[in-house]
């Protein structure tokens, strides 16, 4: 299991919880993979905390008891330990799966993820207009496939910039967070773009995405 399992925590870094200017939220959404349950915890100065707990009993009640305590056996160390291995496992190999077959196709990453789900990927090697992210994005859906367009995570405050002058631009994020038959799904529609592209020109591709601007 050498080279699993391996993570960093922010807590490790607070001296005083009470003292310290540090804020850390996390829950069982991402690692333990249940979001439906709606449990969370965080860990900061006793103060915030108290001012947190009256503001979510007012809002929503808090999370309810029963899945509180069924969380508290997978807090158990020894379990998180094992959960970790498996879970860098289990997305490192659908990480390498789409990896490869992104580099068949001709598109390779500039940066591949260590840490997420989430491929950031860049598209200005591809013949215009299919490097943009948003024609990308109309064109996969043809075939009922989404990827996100890059612009989407640009963050620009009150709309200062125009979105086609975005450092964002010509980038799409993809999720590989699907099980392994669905991601060949949409690796292969990616393909079909490409090959449609390149079989008809791409006269006739992204005019729909005027309607973005």
């Amino acid at each position: 299991m050498s080279g699993y399992g391996k993570s960093v925590s922010a807590a490790q870094y607070v001296d005083d919880v009470n003292e310290d200017s540090t804020v850390i939220i996390d829950g069982l959404t991402k690692n333990w993979r249940l979001p439906g349950w709606r449990i969370c915890w965080v860990v900061g100065p006793k103060n915030l905390i108290s001012a947190l707990s009256q503001s979510g009993s007012f809002l929503d009640g808090g999370a309810n008891h029963p899945l509180q305590l069924a969380a508290i056996p997978l807090l158990d160390p020894a379990l998180v330990a094992l959960e970790k291995v498996a879970l860098q496992k289990h997305f490192k190999a659908k990480r390498d799966h789409v990896l490869s077959r992104l580099h068949a196709l001709g598109i390779d990453v500039d940066l591949p993820p260590t840490s997420t789900f989430y491929i950031w990927l860049n598209l200005e090697k591809l013949p215009e207009p299919l490097n943009n992210g948003l024609v990308f994005f109309e064109e996969l859906l043809k075939f009922k496939t989404i990827v996100i367009p890059g612009i989407f995570f640009d963050i620009n405050p009150a709309h200062r910039r125009n979105l086609f002058n975005s450092p964002c631009h010509h980038f799409v994020r993809l999720s590989f967070g699907p099980p392994i038959e669905d991601l060949d799904k949409g690796l292969d529609a990616i393909g079909m773009v490409l090959r449609k592209a390149k079989k008809a020109g791409t006269q006739n591709i992204g005019y729909g995405s005027v309607i973005w601007l």
